[in-house]
């Protein structure tokens, strides 16, 4: 990977969207608890008048391959068109390219770039407001993968604070508060805007040579300092401090019963509390209070991801005076024999496991970093396990707090993050893919009554025999499984990788129907634009999904019959010809070759007489052919439309029943 160091600097007259002229920033005291620099773009999708927009597939010209420089110029062309349509309102922003990355073709994948453009507000940079943009470069027509915008608009701007600082008093004010001379070398020094506490803030940084380890951050005329990635008020600087480990006794993969299957988990991005003073836990869930010598520390099952309440007896929680240099172990569960306290954990680390896994395959979304309440034991909401929309809340009744379930129901909060799937069926197969993918296996509810696998060979749509509970979603569930193992078989542990990158975007792109997701997840493998060469993994993605009867790729918006309507009753006596009205097309990319309507005998023929000769042309909702009934006895028939793509060579099937009397 090469970085690239020219400064793309460029001024952008465009119009700024006033959508949120009606928001308020809300003031808040300087001494709360503040977000860390690593987490500051993550907590920006609620700021007033940020403009979010996230752009996919937008094809551009490039205008010359080899020089680095001039694509990114291409780049910026390009993306300043989309500005000045999505904006409404004229004001000056000010991007500056401050980072590139040029990953050379490699393994049959074309080049990639990736682009990142930070604005600033006289001279200062904005912490978190930037345009980001990976492209993938081809040799005709490069396309722009992603391209996320979060910038600031003019009412925005206006939110900045901009007056005069007294840097050399700032800088004598932290020399103190560090313990160094007034007069200590500076290492460096920073000034932008942050948003902090609900506000936007003009902040100095300060790195002095005497304690380069120290990052001193000024705002409000408050001097606070940068360690472990958050930021503290006015610490007392000391090699030592009070610091331990939280785990819990829970199920990191079992059935329900309670017992020897108890595993001791980390429970990572909790939060501890000592004097007022909010950390969180690290992924093998240590804390340090760098500082601080004694005080009394709080903890309980909440944290950045998850925020358990158990609704049959107390929460668990620990108190505990501590001081410096005496390690703290908690152990939530110590005992192991009591299922609430059992499934308090699990709700609580398998909700942050699924946080955590995701955001790992969905590395640009921030909407999913909130702490979800978690309700165990809750007898009201549902009998065994639930998401509810409108609190964005998982329930677990009793016994039902474990592994893959709420796996399950915490990939229904992803799930309608993003919009909502709206078909139940391919929302209940993502949520169930997540769970297998997430704990390397394909039981879901495992031992439950209702207990089923994602390994099995459910086929869409129903075929009339061996139905079951879980039969639709268990062909989408099913198809990744399978895909997962394909991929896993040819490549090794890559493989594995390889089907997540590949099924995972399908749980935010909110596809109408099971069919469309599969075809939504070729579109989204494609690296060249060019579906008719199977790159890189169409071929293994339609044998997944030949397996579950999911190919060829039913698009029911383009291959349809909306007239005559589904068991309509056609008279003879009031006409002999019957319009079919519909649309016949191939998806995007794919070459259309022709369609042709036939018909047969009952709701499931086994002769098909033609209706019309093969048609050259795509039709969108309109007539298709003309049917003769005039000489057809009376009774059950069923109209089949076929739409046939030059390559890959597949057919598309639809099919309408009617009655003719």
């Amino acid at each position: 990977m090469r970085k690239l160091l020219s400064q793309c600097i460029f001024i952008l007259i465009v119009l700024i969207l006033s959508q949120n002229s009606n928001a308020a920033i809300k003031l808040v005291s300087s001494d709360a608890v503040l977000y860390s620099d690593a987490l500051l773009f993550e907590e920006l999708f609620n700021v007033p008048y940020l403009l979010n927009k996230k752009l996919y597939g937008q094809k551009i010209v490039l205008t010359d391959l080899n020089d680095q420089n001039i694509i990114i110029l291409d780049i910026e062309r390009h993306m300043k068109g989309i500005l000045k349509d999505l904006l409404n309102e004229i004001s000056m922003l000010d991007l500056k390219c401050q980072y590139s990355a040029d990953i050379p073709a490699e393994n049959n994948r074309p080049r990639t770039m990736y682009l990142e453009w930070k604005q600033f507000y006289e001279q200062r940079e904005i912490k978190g407001a930037r345009v980001r943009a990976i492209i993938k470069v081809l040799e005709k027509q490069s396309i722009i993968l992603s391209l996320e915008i979060n910038i600031l608009d003019e009412k925005g701007l206006k939110q900045l604070k901009t007056e005069d600082m007294d840097l050399e008093y700032l800088r004598k004010k932290s020399a103190r508060v560090l313990g160094v001379e007034e007069h200590a070398v500076i290492h460096s020094q920073r000034r932008f805007f942050q948003y902090i506490n609900e506000n936007w803030e003009a902040v100095v940084e300060f790195v002095f040579e005497q304690k380069p380890e120290w990052t001193m951050v000024i705002f409000n005329d408050q001097v606070y300092f940068k360690d472990n990635r958050q930021y503290v008020f006015q610490p007392q600087i000391s090699p030592n401090g009070v610091y331990g480990i939280i785990k819990g006794r829970g199920v990191r993969f079992d059935p329900r019963a309670t017992g020897t299957n108890l595993d001791i988990l980390a429970l990572s991005d909790l939060e501890v509390v000592l004097n007022a003073q909010k950390i969180f836990t690290e992924s093998d869930g240590s804390f340090a209070f760098n500082g601080i010598r004694t005080g009394v520390l709080l903890t309980s099952l909440k944290g950045r991801w998850a925020q358990v309440t158990n609704f049959l007896g107390s929460n668990l929680s620990f108190t505990a005076n501590v001081k410096a240099n005496a390690p703290v172990s908690i152990l939530f569960n110590s005992q192991g024999n009591n299922l609430s306290a059992t499934e308090q954990v699990n709700g609580y680390y398998h909700a942050t496991q699924a946080h955590n896994w995701i955001k790992a395959r969905l590395i640009s979304s921030t909407a999913l970093d909130l702490a979800i309440p978690v309700h165990i034991n809750d007898t009201q909401s549902c009998a065994g396990a639930c998401y509810t929309s409108s609190t964005r809340s998982i329930h677990f009744g009793p016994g039902y707090a474990y592994d893959t379930i709420v796996s399950h129901e915490y990939c229904h909060f992803v799930d309608d993050t993003f919009g909502g799937i709206t078909n139940s069926d391919l929302s209940e197969g993502c949520a169930d893919l997540l769970a297998a993918y997430i704990s390397q296996q394909p039981l879901i509810a495992e031992n439950e009554p209702w207990g089923h696998s994602v390994d099995g060979n459910a086929q869409y749509p129903f075929d009339g025999q061996n139905q079951y509970l879980f039969h639709l979603q268990s062909t989408f569930s099913g198809f990744a499984w399978d895909l997962r193992k394909i991929l896993q078989n040819i490549f090794g542990p890559a493989g594995i990788a390889m089907a997540e990158r590949i099924v995972v975007p399908a749980l935010i792109i909110n596809s109408p129907h099971i069919p469309q997701a599969i075809w939504d997840i070729v579109l989204l493998d494609d690296d060249d634009g060019n579906l008719g060469n199977a790159t890189p993994n169409f071929n293994y993605i339609a044998a997944a999904a030949q397996a579950h009867n999911l190919y060829p790729f039913i698009d029911l918006i383009l291959v349809n019959i909306t007239a005559p309507s589904s068991n309509q009753t056609i008279s003879k006596a009031q006409t002999s010809q019957v319009s079919i009205i519909g649309t016949a097309q191939s998806p995007v990319g794919i070459p259309f070759q022709d369609y042709q309507l036939f018909y047969g005998s009952g709701s499931m023929p086994t002769l098909w007489i033609a209706i019309s000769a093969p048609v050259s042309y795509p039709i969108n909702n309109g007539i298709l052919a003309a049917w003769d009934i005039s000489s057809l006895p009376g009774g059950t028939y069923t109209i089949k439309l076929v739409v046939r793509s030059v390559y890959p060579a597949v057919q598309y099937h639809y099919g309408t029943t009617v009655q003719v009397n």
